[in-house]
């Protein structure tokens, strides 16, 4: 799709309701949407972080079920971890649903990622090779986005910026957060939800960050229909897009 991505300049994204697509159909989707310049006026990113892993096929499946695309920051480690081959059919899986692959390192490590001399050029290797890892194991999947464990607003220092500023990558962080990795009840990050979202004081792009647990895909399909009533569209994510993540109003 790298024609469609430079036409646009690499901040286009396209929007669709009540279908998935798969990743041959993106440059057709682009293509429709810059001849009907048709956007809808509050949009939602749906994210998950961490995987894959136990919990990722029952995600995929609400996601399916509900018709919501969802983009997944996948972790090397995590991959690696999965007997049997499982890692590399999920990538597959996600990707053959309509779903964006996008980095989470390879091993999550705080102190190694944020607080050594050398953690810029070591968060760097770190999604090189995760990149490199998923790419091997899906036919060639290549992306620039990117999550920084623990959020970039919070843990990237001058020299992160810098280095990563000189790749082609491209690290998002999010503006509602469901905290689910800290819930023990599926009631628990609903309710966190509703409240964020509650208020009306959420910008009309919002991000949100959820995390591969079992409660998490029990919650999904409740946390879905109240973000659409509240006006949100769930988009998919087109490679080469800026998506601006703004705080609160």
């Amino acid at each position: 799709m790298g024609k469609i991505s430079k036409i646009v300049g690499g901040i286009l994204a396209f929007f669709f309701t009540g279908m998935i697509v798969s990743a041959q159909q993106v440059d057709k989707q682009v293509e429709e949407f810059i001849k009907y310049d048709q956007r809808p006026t509050k949009i939602a990113y749906l994210t998950f972080d961490d995987g894959p892993s136990i919990y990722t096929e029952k995600l995929l499946k609400v996601l399916k079920e509900k018709e919501v695309p969802a983009i997944f920051f996948v972790m090397g480690d995590s991959i690696d971890i999965m007997n049997h081959g499982r890692g590399e059919m999920l990538l597959n899986k996600m990707l053959e649903d309509g779903h964006h692959i996008g980095y989470h390192t390879m091993t999550h490590n705080r102190d190694k990622l944020y607080f050594m001399g050398d953690s810029p050029e070591f968060f760097l290797r770190e999604m090189i090779a995760v990149r490199e890892k998923v790419a091997a194991l899906t036919d060639g999947y290549w992306s620039t986005l990117c999550r920084a464990p623990y959020g970039k607003r919070t843990h990237f220092k001058t020299g992160h910026y810098n280095t990563m500023a000189r790749s082609d990558f491209y690290c998002i962080d999010w503006n509602i957060d469901s905290m689910d990795w800290a819930q023990s009840s599926t009631g628990a990050i609903y309710s966190r939800v509703l409240s964020e979202l509650a208020n009306e004081k959420y910008p009309d792009q919002i991000v949100m960050l959820f995390h591969e647990k079992d409660i998490t895909a029990d919650a999904l399909p409740s946390i879905i229909d109240f973000v659409r009533s509240k006006g949100y569209t769930f988009v998919p994510y087109v490679e080469g897009e800026i998506i601006e993540v703004l705080e609160k109003k």
